[in-house]
């Protein structure tokens, strides 16, 4: 349309949609456009930013929350009146600490100073979220006011421990594939050389007396047993790690008397008694776990003082801070503790963590038999159920091996 054609302007007003029309002697033009407030293109905004917004009023400490706060939080819109002992009892227990600090800003800050803090909130459904907080302090002549910015950044978070599990899978699988490596080239072979050294000379034998021949073969069978039993452990340890396992809510005590049943004739062999208290039900992987205590037991009975009968006591023990510090997002009632503790040869406290390390052995094979497999089953049934073993021990004076995991699974 030309600047000096004459045109005709018709204005319709619906709600807050105007209608243009234009019209000239060629062609007609329709143009809808929506005059939005401010107000409006503000809480759309928030809310497809996934943000909230609270602001203080101090020093009365009055409260104001935007509509998509309410949302966050799991509310619909003005459903309640904010105040700080309100917000404090939507965050998680151990994030308190942080938002508390939020509230004392004018105390602490200079004006216009600005804080970041990542934080946990439990909604109206009791539903977990992770958001951010940024806050301002704004002054002015009459008051001062905290801004606080509140993000919901839940699928965020989720994605960031995803990552943190699957870094620290991998760095397990290294650990393990080096253990492996060195088992490869040293344990598995080492046997074998063994047979072949051993058969070798029975082959060159020029006085084969029964004598000869009867000690040549009987380490060659001992040599052929302890490398079978090494495949049967690495087995066992192989399949700790397998992903399609399943949960289930059982009794461990129950457990503990199949493991007793399975055992029994060596503890008689022994002369060893076995203790055991009341213990609790969890959601477990029940094979796993019969494992663990049956490996954990058999350790009792091989590493014993000589000439003293094996006392083993198994039960529930008190979740300790140790045990709290190692499973960070649990409470107390959220976990179950068991120990297994002996009277056997013990070990030096200084070899606390190396005890779980696969193919570890802190006595030599012509000591004791073993394949140094046992303990890192126990740690790796345990890293499964997302849970935390320890053990507590000086020379003759016994053992004492804990484990810690959840009580269900979330």
């Amino acid at each position: 349309m030309d600047h000096g054609e004459k045109s005709k302007v018709i204005i319709l007003n619906n709600k807050d949609d105007i209608n243009l029309t234009l019209l000239n002697e060629d062609k007609l033009f329709l143009f809808r456009d929506s005059f939005i407030s401010s107000e409006v293109l503000y809480r759309s905004s928030e809310k497809l930013a996934g943000i909230g917004i609270c602001n203080i009023h101090l020093p009365e400490k009055k409260v104001n929350f935007s509509d998509n706060l309410y949302r966050i939080l799991g509310y619909e819109p003005g459903s309640f009146i904010p105040t700080l002992r309100l917000i404090l009892k939507f965050v998680h227990p151990e994030d308190k600490k942080i938002l508390k600090g939020i509230t004392k800003i004018e105390s602490e800050v200079n004006n216009n100073s600005e804080f970041h803090r990542p934080l946990r909130i439990i909604t109206k459904n009791e539903e977990t979220k992770y958001v951010s907080i940024n806050s301002k302090l704004k002054e002015t002549e009459n008051a001062q006011t905290v801004m606080i910015s509140v993000k919901d950044i839940t699928m965020e978070m989720k994605e960031i421990m995803k990552l943190r599990e699957q870094n620290k899978e991998l760095k397990r699988i290294n650990a393990q594939l080096s253990a492996f490596n060195m088992v490869a080239s040293h344990d598995l072979q080492e046997p074998l050389r063994k047979i072949q050294i051993f058969s070798s000379r029975m082959e060159s034998i020029n006085d084969a007396t029964p004598h000869n021949i009867s000690d040549y073969t009987f380490k060659i069978k001992n040599t052929a047993q302890r490398m079978q039993q090494l495949v049967s452990d690495l087995i066992a340890y192989s399949e700790t790690s397998k992903p399609d396992i399943k949960f289930e809510k059982v009794n461990l005590k129950n457990i503990v008397k199949g493991v007793l049943k399975e055992m029994a004739f060596h503890i008689d062999e022994k002369k060893a008694s076995i203790t055991t208290s009341e213990l609790p039900e969890a959601t477990v992987i029940p094979f796993q776990i019969h494992q663990l205590f049956v490996n954990i037991l058999s350790n009792s009975l091989k590493y014993c003082l000589p000439d003293v009968p094996p006392k083993v006591t198994i039960k529930q023990e008190d979740v300790t801070d140790i045990d709290l510090n190692k499973l960070t997002g649990y409470n107390k009632s959220d976990l179950i503790s068991i120990s297994i503790e002996d009277n056997g040869i013990g070990f030096d406290p200084i070899e606390a963590e190396n005890i779980f390390l696969v193919f570890k052995r802190l006595h030599g094979k012509l000591e004791f038999d073993g394949t140094g497999i046992g303990l890192a089953i126990c740690k790796n049934i345990i890293d499964n159920h997302t849970g935390y073993i320890r053990a507590e021990g000086n020379p003759g004076s016994g053992t004492k091996i804990t484990f810690t995991l959840p009580r269900d699974r979330n």
